[in-house]
């Protein structure tokens, strides 16, 4: 199935997705910056040794270190034991005789189980097992975090954001500075004060992964930074137009119809999701009548003829938030061969739960498919109202298809006895 392309008649295509499945929203496990803070040692290392215990489950690493840029180390002559688990028969040690770099490690606890193999004295392990030792081009953003630690909270707040900020950009810490970023305590204020120029040079800076620029956007979006819509309405990217656009509409900003066009010519899925969110957005607040009427039918026309189903039933969804306008148009979604489409459909006229959408959902067990059936079955089910339990008691007592009975049964958290 070809992509739907506008018509001259101004139809309006649009996509939807939420911003960013950010690991920016959700707290990261521990992440670069996290792990140095609770780190015990950080320190330039080096790699001589890797040994493990007859019988044990144990890699122990003796690690010459230096220059310490937190706690302690050893004099050169002593060096560090670093102990690593070995947890499933495939773990192979994390790091090789020889390695350099910069080290975050952690103090083992006395209480640990594996004391009773280890010789006396102090144990470590790595604070990242995933990144037991970083490149060393790291150590000037490390400093300098570990410094602004040290600084009393109430003055620390805004450089530490401008810092992250200043990371995210970074090949191997800027994922982490993003997630940092996210962990921030009242971080909307925190992006006002620091001000725009400064957010909008990283969502320009095409050098950047569109992940990390898209969770930015996230973050404004999440921390309802309204301050920011101008800067956002002034950036020029193409390939971060769509998710611009939806973070513009989600803030509360208006984007242009020629934009959200241009937008919906995306190959990507996730462009086009984005767009259609915009659009949806818009529409579901504005009090013009014609737009509200072009976005069903735009929503209407991805929901047929997109070549994605994941956009085909985000589509749907977004006209079951429509409300009673969008019945008509869903309506028509129920005789579509998708059946995706047309369970998506049932859902979106149960979201809507008007008495016009319940009385298309009972036109179905007399017009629609078996499908468009079950779908009308999902979508009573969710109105939930005594005239929805009705129709479904009589659809039950004589059913139109012999499948349904069951079908309404299992809908309702209950499986048919068997006679």
């Amino acid at each position: 199935m070809t992509r739907y392309r506008p018509r001259r008649s101004g139809a309006v295509l649009a996509t939807s997705l939420l911003l960013f499945p950010l690991s920016a929203r959700a707290a990261a496990a521990e992440n670069f910056f996290a792990a140095l803070g609770a780190a015990t040692v950080v320190s330039r290392c080096t790699i001589e040794q890797v040994d493990q215990p007859a019988g044990s489950s144990l890699i122990i690493f003796r690690v010459r270190a230096s220059d310490a840029l937190k706690g302690d180390v050893p004099p050169p002559a002593s060096p560090l034991s670093v102990v690593q688990e070995l947890v499933f028969p495939s773990d192979v040690p994390v790091a090789a005789k020889g390695a350099s770099g910069l080290c975050l490690l952690k103090t083992m606890p006395q209480y640990s189980a594996y004391r009773s193999v280890l010789t006396a004295g102090p144990y470590y392990r790595f604070g990242e097992r995933e990144r037991p030792i970083v490149s060393p081009s790291v150590e000037p953003a490390a400093r300098a975090w570990l410094a602004l630690q040290q600084q009393p909270t109430a003055t620390r707040a805004d450089k530490r954001v401008l810092l992250l900020l200043e990371q995210i950009g970074d090949a191997l810490i800027g994922a982490d500075a993003l997630a940092e970023l996210g962990t921030t305590v009242d971080l909307g204020p925190l992006l006002d004060r620091v001000g725009y120029d400064r957010i909008g040079g990283v969502v320009r800076d095409t050098r950047i992964p569109l992940d990390r620029r898209r969770g930015l956007l996230t973050l404004l979006v999440d921390h309802h930074v309204t301050g920011a819509l101008p800067m956002l309405q002034s950036v020029q990217d193409v390939e971060l137009a769509p998710f611009l656009h939806q973070a513009i509409a989600a803030l509360g900003g208006r984007v242009p119809m020629a934009q959200l066009r241009a937008d919906l010519q995306a190959n990507s899925d996730d462009q086009r999701l984005a767009g259609l969110d915009a659009l949806a957005r818009s529409a579901a607040r504005s009090t013009d009548a014609k737009m509200r009427s072009d976005a069903v039918t735009t929503l209407a026309t991805v929901a047929a003829h997109d070549d994605s189903s994941t956009v085909r039933m985000a589509a749907v969804d977004h006209l079951g938030l429509m409300g009673n306008e969008a019945v008509p148009a869903i309506e028509e979604l129920l005789k579509q061969p998708d059946t995706h489409v047309v369970y998506a459909s049932g859902r979106a006229l149960g979201a809507i739960g008007s008495p016009a959408a319940t009385r298309m959902l009972a036109q179905q067990f007399k017009q629609g498919s078996y499908d468009a059936q079950v779908a009308a079955v999902l979508g009573l089910r969710a109105i939930d109202t005594p005239e929805a339990t009705q129709i479904l008691t009589a659809v039950k007592a004589n059913p139109p298809d012999p499948r349904l009975p069951r079908v309404i049964d299992l809908t309702a958290g209950k499986e048919p006895s068997h006679k």
